[in-house]
């Protein structure tokens, strides 16, 4: 017989384990990857967040030092086995850009190849399925196992129908991992934009799809086309943007190779008429196609019939440095440019420039009036406003000098020439016609002093116009005045006068 007190404590011990240890595998199998599985979101909520800052930085213009948090850090629970920290790794993946065109407003080509790279972060979840984070061309991209979607909050900036923006992305490592990854980005060649014309825009991309529907909403099915992860745009005129950039795990700054590319003229050929003077502008850019400033640039001329200045000019915030060509001589030259060892040159044509146009004025025709609003009897002298038109007729209308002038006539007695005593002039001014022939004054302020030191009997006023060797002329016989026994006004002001 056996004691059933006995018994009955390691059965209800036991049973009291097992229902321990199904409560701990529970808790295992279901609660904990649950729990983590909160903790892993929002691990990737912050990666999300960390990673849609890059297109800002690459967008901006400072060097920025930066870091990306690709671990997740698993809470610990009494008696329950919770995985150790996770890393992750961040992978810089080549994609090739070729970018045809031509400078706007030449005929200069722009032609330019290089490699970017793309950013791929892969953070590790235990719980949580796997996912891809992709930097490219100002864009973010999550990729999972099979779907593909854009970031909400990073709108991709590099293609608009105004401006195209890629930034080049360089790195001094291809694959790094770890829980938190520096990633300094240094801007080694800044963009300040060049405007271009017919753009040919080829560049390689991992989601294509994306782009394609991206990109044919902005430039037109018609212009754009995909070939494998190869994307073609053409767009007809835009500003170009291509800033430079390197990404590296070191808190020092990188050295890059900026190297002069090409010397670009930006207009040519240049034409100048002998005798004249026209500028030619000139740009240096680097090998990411962007403007280099502080550069000296030598010209040289190779004949004789320009000169230019100055021989050595310095580009500018925009990469550009002025020369001014003259023309000496009818013919064809040649104006060679050279910034360091890259040379360029510029065809100038000088052309004869024609023998100008001497303006024939055959006849003239003069309408005016004088309106006399006081007289100061103490000065003796009329205030007025004088108005004039005098159409021209010639071989030439436009741009002929017309020389306006108004006078007093003093006579001894009637309006003849021998009875002329002397003549004052009170107003003269050189004006030039219009398209039409027509040179105008409108109520220009007169004053009209009658003499005192002669004896005269009337003051007649004249009002005369002259182009080229004609002359016109009128005078008004209401006399303004007279003297002998004093002078005095022989008028009643306000007054106007006509011519003729």
């Amino acid at each position: 017989m056996y004691n059933k007190k006995a018994v009955s404590p390691v059965v209800g011990f036991i049973m009291i384990v097992a229902i321990l240890v199904c409560f701990m595998a529970l808790l295992q199998s279901q609660f904990l990857p649950m729990w983590n599985k909160k903790v892993e979101r929002k691990s990737q909520s912050r990666l999300i967040s960390e990673v849609s800052k890059i297109p800002h930085i690459l967008t901006g213009s400072t060097s920025t030092p930066f870091k990306l948090d690709l671990g997740t850090i698993y809470p610990k629970y009494p008696f329950l086995f919770s995985p150790p920290p996770t890393a992750g790794y961040i992978k810089f993946l080549p994609e090739n850009v070729t970018i045809n065109a031509t400078i706007s407003g030449t005929n200069q080509k722009y032609n330019v190849s290089f490699k970017t790279y793309a950013i791929l972060v892969h953070p590790f979840y235990v719980y949580s399925p796997d996912i891809q984070l992709i930097y490219e061309y100002t864009t973010v991209l999550e990729n999972g196992s099979n779907y593909y979607k854009a970031i909400p909050v990073v709108n991709q900036t590099a293609f608009s129908k105004a401006t195209i923006c890629i930034p080049i992305i360089n790195s001094t490592y291809k694959v790094i991992s770890g829980v938190t990854v520096p990633l300094n980005f240094y801007l080694i060649s800044k963009s300040y934009g060049i405007s271009l014309d017919n753009v040919n825009v080829t560049f390689e991309v991992k989601n294509p799809d994306y782009w394609r529907s991206i990109l044919d909403s902005i430039y037109g099915r018609s212009n754009v086309s995909v070939s494998g992860n190869t994307v073609t745009i053409h767009a007809g005129k835009i500003t170009l943007y291509t800033p430079a950039w390197v990404v590296s795990a070191t808190n020092s700054s990188i050295r890059v190779n900026r190297t002069i590319y090409a010397v670009v003229p930006l207009n040519n050929p240049v034409y100048v008429g002998v005798g004249n003077v026209a500028p030619v502008n000139v740009m240096v850019v680097d090998n990411f196609g962007n403007p280099i400033s502080g550069v000296t640039i030598n010209s040289t001329v190779k004949g004789t019939n320009v000169s230019v200045l100055p021989s050595t000019s310095e580009t500018n915030l925009q990469g550009v440095a002025t020369f001014y060509v003259e023309g000496l001589s009818y013919g064809n030259e040649t104006i060679n440019f050279t910034a360091g060892k890259v040379n360029s040159s510029v065809e100038v044509h000088v052309f004869a420039l024609p023998a100008p146009v001497t303006p024939t004025v055959s006849s003239i025709s003069l309408k005016g009036n004088l309106t006399l609003y006081s007289y100061n009897s103490s000065t003796y002298t009329y205030t007025g406003t004088l108005n004039a038109t005098a159409v021209v007729y010639g071989s030439a209308l436009g741009n002929v000098p017309v020389t306006i002038t108004l006078s007093v006539l003093y006579y001894k007695g009637g309006g003849t020439i021998s009875s002329l005593v002397t003549s004052s002039t009170v107003y003269t001014n050189t004006v030039y016609t219009n398209s039409k022939g027509i040179a105008s004054i409108n109520n220009v302020s007169v004053k009209i002093p009658l003499l005192t030191t002669i004896t005269y009997k009337y003051a007649y006023t004249q009002l005369s116009a002259r182009a080229g060797s004609v002359t016109v002329s009128y005078t008004n016989t209401t006399s303004i005045g007279r003297t002998g026994g004093g002078t005095v006004s022989t008028i009643t002001t306000p007054a106007t006068i006509y011519y003729p």
